[in-house]
Parts: C-alpha cells; sequence; structure tokens
C-alpha cells in the first residue's frame, strides 16, 4: 500500500514539474535563446530563480543601479537578466528607447493584459498605466504639457528643496 502510494505520489510530482515545465520554463528559455541568437548578451538563464538572488543582494544593500550599471559595463545598452522564470530585456540605448516610446510605433507594443486586469480595478480603468491606442495617446498628450523643458527648469528647486527634507527626515 505504501509503494502504491509512494507511485501515485512521484507522478502526481512528476506531472506537476513536467506542467511547471511546459508553462513557465520552456516559454521564458525560448525568448531567452532567441535573443541570443540575435546577438544580445546577458546574464545566464537560470530556470526558475534568474538573478534573484543577486538582485535581492543589490537591494538589501540598497544599491540596485549599482547591479543594473554593472550590468550595462559587463554586457553594454542591450542586455538580458532573468527576474524568477521570466526573462527581462533591457534596453538603455537612447535611440532604441525612441523607437520605443515613439508616436508610430507605439501600436506595435501591446501591454501585458495582467495590467488591466490586476491593476484596471485598483487605479481606474481610464488611467495612463492600463489604457492603450487612442485613448493612451490622447491622456499622453494631456501630461506632457508638464514635462515641458521651462516647466521642469523651474521646478528644480523644489525638488531639490523636498530631496533635501526627505534626507533629513532619513538621517
Amino acid at each position: 500500500m505504501f509503494l502504491i502510494l509512494l507511485y501515485i505520489f512521484i507522478i502526481i510530482l512528476s506531472i506537476l514539474c513536467f506542467i511547471i515545465y511546459i508553462k513557465l520554463i520552456r516559454p521564458e528559455k525560448i525568448i531567452y535563446d532567441k535573443l541570443c541568437r540575435q546577438g544580445i548578451n546577458g546574464e545566464p538563464f537560470v530556470s526558475l530563480f534568474g538573478q534573484i538572488s543577486e538582485i535581492h543582494r543589490y537591494r538589501e544593500a540598497d544599491k540596485m543601479m549599482n547591479y543594473f550599471e554593472e550590468l550595462v559595463q559587463k554586457h553594454g545598452n542591450v542586455f538580458l537578466y532573468s527576474f524568477g522564470p521570466g526573462v527581462r530585456l533591457a534596453i538603455n540605448e537612447p535611440d532604441m528607447l525612441a523607437d520605443v516610446f515613439s508616436r508610430q510605433n507605439s501600436k506595435y507594443y501591446i501591454k501585458p493584459t495582467i495590467l488591466s486586469t490586476v491593476f484596471a480595478p485598483i487605479l481606474g480603468y481610464h488611467n495612463l498605466f492600463v489604457i492603450e491606442g487612442s485613448e493612451h495617446e490622447r491622456a499622453r498628450r494631456m501630461i506632457n504639457l508638464a514635462f515641458y523643458h521651462t516647466d521642469l527648469k523651474s521646478m528644480i528647486s523644489i525638488i531639490v528643496d523636498r530631496t533635501r527634507k526627505s534626507i533629513d527626515k532619513i538621517d
């Protein structure tokens, strides 16, 4: 009887591992391999955990930016790293970022459905973070007014003052 239960447990565990591999690991590995074949360097693919231990170590030391700076020095302005089973493509190249954020190409960059299903009920359904298409374009044009160079330049003293006050509270 014990042996039968052990076999059933092993079969269920094997099926579960197979499902995790097919649903989580394999699709990310395929993406990683395709990006590597295109010449994008990065950290090695680690199936379930990725670089979580390194990221955690840098986060605990409050040096997350150092982690990404080291990756840029090691791999260049475009690199791969993993956060858990998910492969992340980091782009620090100004021309590529301009292409991603350009209005002509925005229709090709679709937000993940998890944004609308998880964040829309919390943030609202007409939030710039979750909307797409022409509604996103309209909201973005309205917000862009606040980010003109002259307006930002006038806010520098306020930002510096608030930052100093925040730092003083921490110390």
